[in-house]
C-alpha cells in the first residue's frame, strides 16, 4: 500500500490504459489496421469493443469525471474554508450556503463513482481496500 489517493491511483491507471490504447493504434497502423485487407483486424481498430479507440474515449470520459470531481472538491472546500456553510444571516450568504452544500452533495455522488470506476483495478497492487463502494 502506497497511500496513495484515489484520484491519483485513477489517474495513473487511465495513464496506463492510454498508453497501452496508443501502442495498439501503433501496432494496428502497420499490421492490418483501418484500410488493411484484413476486415477483422480493421473493425477491431476502429471503434468496437475493446477497441483502442474505443479504450481511448472511454480514458477521456473517466478523466472528464476525475477532473470534475477534483474541481468540486475543490470548490467545496474553499466554501467550507470561507465558512459559507455556516453564515446564514443574509439571503446572499444563505444562497451562498446553499451552493456549497450541494457542492459537497455533488462531491460525495462523484467520490461513489470514482470508487466503481476504481474497482475494476482492484487487483492493482496500489488498490486501497477503503476505497471499495
Amino acid at each position: 500500500m502506497t497511500g496513495m489517493e484515489l484520484t491519483d491511483f485513477l489517474i495513473a491507471r487511465l495513464e496506463e490504459d492510454e498508453d497501452d490504447a496508443r501502442g495498439r493504434l501503433a501496432a494496428h497502423a502497420g499490421d492490418g489496421g483501418p484500410g488493411s485487407a484484413d476486415p477483422s483486424s480493421a473493425a477491431a481498430a476502429s471503434g468496437g469493443a475493446g477497441s483502442p479507440e474505443r479504450v481511448l474515449a472511454v480514458c477521456a470520459a473517466q478523466r472528464h469525471v476525475v477532473d470534475t470531481y477534483l474541481a468540486l472538491t475543490a470548490e467545496s472546500a474553499a466554501a467550507v474554508a470561507a465558512g459559507l456553510p455556516f453564515v446564514r444571516e443574509k439571503t446572499l450568504a444563505a444562497a451562498e450556503s446553499t451552493m456549497a452544500s450541494m457542492q459537497l452533495v455533488a462531491g460525495s455522488a462523484y467520490d461513489r463513482v470514482l470508487r466503481w470506476f476504481a474497482e475494476v483495478h482492484a487487483e492493482h497492487p496500489d488498490y486501497n481496500e477503503e476505497w471499495r463502494p
